[in-house]
């Protein structure tokens, strides 16, 4: 049987004895030629390398006419990063001179990219796949979400929609955009029932 599954073993060895210190710095990496998937209103904890890209792939599938944005938000949690997006084919990896959207923030701010559709608007379309690639001005660790604003949806769908997953310890700032845009998150709570 043939399997695809390669493992690499590294040895750091201190050859100036005992009383030395041997400092180094270990990284691993590959080329990346696919785009790990996105969910929406589930934060992607990730990280990227200095000077390096990561891309992401992200498809919505409903009727076009039941959404009214896409947005995407990176929050940096160490270090800077910015986003880029598309939508065509022909650019399924992003980069800061080919792309559809990028950031506009410096720094290590939290940063929205938005794709807009107005009420009876049949000319935008938003269903469909974005391509994502997230650009590492440092080490960077950061916190990836996308939300789907539905222009039909009640305030129980978008609870249960929109939801986002809230995680111990990594921040979550969210932009409302106007006085009608709503932002829900939730978290669990595992208790231990007391055995006395």
């Amino acid at each position: 049987m043939l399997h695809n599954e390669c493992v690499y073993v590294i040895a750091v060895i201190n050859n100036g004895g005992p009383d030395r210190r041997a400092l180094y710095k270990l990284t691993a990496q590959h080329s990346q030629n696919n785009h790990a998937l996105l969910q929406e209103g589930t934060p992607h904890i990730d990280s990227v390398e200095n000077k390096k890209l990561k891309y992401y792939k992200f498809t919505l599938m409903e009727d076009n006419d039941k959404i009214s944005n896409v947005t995407f938000e990176i929050s940096p949690l160490h270090g800077d990063a910015d986003l880029y997006i598309s939508r065509n084919e022909s650019q399924k990896f992003p980069t800061r001179d080919s792309c559809e959207q990028k950031s506009q923030r410096i720094g290590n701010l939290v940063d929205h990219l938005m794709f807009t559709r107005k009420p009876n608007d049949t000319t935008v379309i938003l269903n469909g796949t974005y391509y994502i690639g997230v650009y590492g001005y440092s080490f960077t660790t950061f916190s990836l979400l996308v939300s789907v604003h539905r222009s039909k949806a009640t305030k129980q769908e978008k609870v249960q929609n929109f939801a986002s997953v809230l995680y111990e310890g990594f921040p979550h700032t969210k932009r409302l955009h106007n006085e009608l845009d709503m932002f829900f998150g939730y978290f669990q709570v595992d208790i231990a029932e007391n055995d006395d």
